[in-house]
């Protein structure tokens, strides 16, 4: 938990202007992800509180958050702007 607060921060910086990335992602997207991040603080803090009562239910509450975070779900599809497209080597 403790080094979830700097990465929250980390990421909340990182995408509040388009100075740092070339491109930033939809807003919605960027909202979506914040939240996604506060949601997971307060899981794991619910975790960390039930581990004094059940520490298998703690460690079964973390290992779904685990499964849920090993899916991507801030993926923004890229668009290849025409100028950007790289050559495959091959002649046409």
């Amino acid at each position: 938990m403790d080094r979830a607060d700097p990465f929250g921060a980390l990421f909340a910086w990182v995408t509040r202007d388009a100075r740092l990335l070339e491109r930033l992602p939809p807003a919605e997207v960027i909202r979506a992800a914040r939240l996604r991040f506060m949601v997971g603080l307060v899981v794991y803090a619910v975790a960390f509180a039930l581990s004094w009562v059940s520490a298998p239910l703690a460690v079964a509450l973390c290992g779904l958050m685990a499964l849920y975070y090993a899916f991507d779900h801030a993926s923004v599809p890229a668009v290849v702007e025409p100028s950007h497209r790289q050559s495959t080597g091959r002649s046409t």
